[in-house]
């Protein structure tokens, strides 16, 4: 068995992920990052998310105002000005989007950990986790055989299924209420360049066609990603009809079954639409875009209550500003706002283990229910409590906590004062 060791462990490759080893390497602290997929990003660049979502506060009458910490506006600008995504656009109902590249912003999360210093361990899966008392002390992992113990002094769970809290026999929520998965799939050929144009056409032909060929319900939900139609191609996303659960291997089920849902999806558009007639698939994405799965229990449990109140507490270290976003298994979507230019936030107890003293969680993985964790998953968010657990993860001690939670407070108040 192979043995590696560093100040702070990061499970999660995808967005979340990101922002912590860069906080915690930022802070002075060696990092390594496990990612089970072949490649960075988790959904933002495997499912192809398409826009990044939660950035700004919502608002009817504009402009678009930043929500986050100064590493996150960075973040945007450097992919703005490279032109690996768009301007922040509002999407609906003073919803404001950016719509991004997958491929290139892959590259882009992947040089920057590279020149922080990051050693990342992609195709790797975590297998064990050694708990002594209420510290975990190492993880054993498994790569191509290859079994390697990671020992760490603090780990950061951006896993979205909890795995670093199901391992150690420590708490989670799991309540099997899931939000339906997506899938998108990008196409070529398309005769047409306005995207609302050929937005609606496509929604009205599959939901004929879930009538007539007795497609399921969720095919009503098809839609071009906003932003994404370029040149003749686009990425399109629909619901998928089956049921999201904890099963270990339901991404692998997914994934086969999603093959054959775009293949007999985009088969009937083709046949059907002058639009589509000589357009091709040019990639269906390899990971369905599992919304939630069970997470990580924390010292506090973020509720929908506090989401649509826009609550604020004394050791906040993000902000919200999505709406309460539900998908699902019929394609039904149901939004659920609160007032304009207003956020909930987000305190470091949803960040931190009730019970393991050395564990903390970002991402789609922090301590919410499921109406809260409907909004704290986007991209946007992702970003904040991924930076925001990587900082706190990296405290020198006890003493140390108050000072970094006011450094995240003044940081977020600076942005939108």
């Amino acid at each position: 068995m192979n043995n590696l060791d560093a100040d702070i462990v990061v499970v999660g490759g995808g967005v979340a992920g990101f922002s912590a080893a860069l906080a915690a390497v930022a802070a002075g602290r060696s990092v390594i990052l496990v990612e089970r997929q072949q490649m960075l990003g988790g959904n933002a660049t495997q499912s192809n998310v398409g826009t990044i979502c939660g950035a700004y506060y919502r608002s009817l009458t504009g402009p678009a105002v930043f929500a986050g910490h100064t590493f996150g506006l960075n973040l945007i600008n450097e992919l703005t000005d490279a032109g690996i995504c768009s301007e922040p656009f509002m999407h609906h109902n003073g919803l404001y989007v950016l719509h991004y590249h997958w491929r290139q912003f892959h590259t882009y999360l992947e040089s920057k950990l590279a020149q922080a210093g990051v050693s990342v361990l992609l195709q790797t899966e975590v297998r064990e986790v050694n708990r002594t008392g209420n510290k975990i002390t190492h993880l054993v992992t498994a790569s191509n055989n290859t079994k390697t113990k990671i020992s760490g002094g603090a780990f950061i769970d951006c896993s979205g299924n909890a795995i670093l809290s199901r391992l150690a026999n420590a708490a989670v929520i799991s309540t099997g209420n899931y939000q339906a998965a997506s899938q998108v799939f990008r196409v070529g050929g398309i005769d047409g360049d306005n995207e609302f144009t050929v937005n609606m056409s496509l929604k009205r032909l599959i939901s004929k066609l879930v009538t007539e060929k007795s497609f399921p319900e969720s095919y009503r939900s098809i839609s071009i990603i906003p932003g994404s139609l370029e040149n003749g191609a686009a990425d399109i996303k629909f619901t998928l009809p089956d049921k999201i659960s904890d099963d270990t291997a339901l991404q692998q089920i997914l994934t086969e079954k999603s093959k054959n849902y775009v293949q007999e999806l985009f088969d009937c558009i083709q046949h059907n639409s002058s639009t589509f007639r000589k357009a091709e698939i040019e990639t269906i994405f390899p990971m369905p875009g599992i919304r939630t799965q069970q997470r990580s229990k924390g010292k506090y449990v973020l509720t929908g209550s506090d989401v649509l109140a826009c609550r604020k507490f004394e050791h906040y270290a993000a902000v919200g500003t999505w709406p309460i976003e539900e998908w699902f298994s019929n394609g039904e979507l149901t939004l659920e706002y609160f007032g304009e230019d207003n956020c909930y936030q987000i305190p470091a107890e949803c960040l931190t283990s009730c019970e393991i003293e050395n564990l903390y969680f970002a991402g789609k993985n922090i301590s919410a229910d499921d109406k809260a964790i409907a909004s704290a998953r986007v991209i946007g968010t992702c970003l904040q409590t991924g930076y925001a657990a990587g900082k706190l993860a990296a405290c020198p001690g006890p003493d140390a906590m108050q000072g970094i939670l006011h450094e995240l407070q003044q940081d977020l108040v600076a942005h939108h004062a």
